[in-house]
């Protein structure tokens, strides 16, 4: 039985997109890090398929943020997107001035978040 994608899943998914692409990392070089091909890295930031917990760990390293991070950034997006469409208004994560700002902000400190566990470089 497939389990459907909640909106913490599909938050995941574009939050990895959004470091992977601000590290200057291809799908294929992520992948390769991971052990997994550049396929899957798509589906997991096309939430066709959600990250199993197992790789969070792996991936944060690669991605040179902690998981606390990860999880913060998308769970942002999650709480924005579902206000905004409450509102009615559109919720295209990557085109939205939050998205922008956090990329921004990812550009210019690091991909790292404040608290927690350290970033390992």
């Amino acid at each position: 039985m497939t389990r459907q994608l909640d909106q913490l899943d599909k938050k995941i998914g574009a939050t990895i997109r959004l470091v992977q692409t601000k590290l200057g990392l291809s799908q294929m070089a992520l992948g390769e890090a991971l052990g997994l091909t550049f396929q899957q890295i798509q589906k997991y930031e096309k939430s066709t398929n959600a990250i199993a917990s197992t790789r969070i760990p792996t991936l944060c390293k690669v991605l040179k943020i902690t998981p606390n991070a990860l999880f913060s950034m998308a769970r942002h997006f999650a709480r924005r997107d579902a206000r905004a469409q409450r509102l009615g208004h559109p919720t295209d994560a990557l085109s939205t001035t939050s998205f922008a700002a956090t990329a921004r902000s990812i550009s210019e400190h690091g991909p790292h978040d404040d608290g927690g566990e350290a970033s390992t470089k």
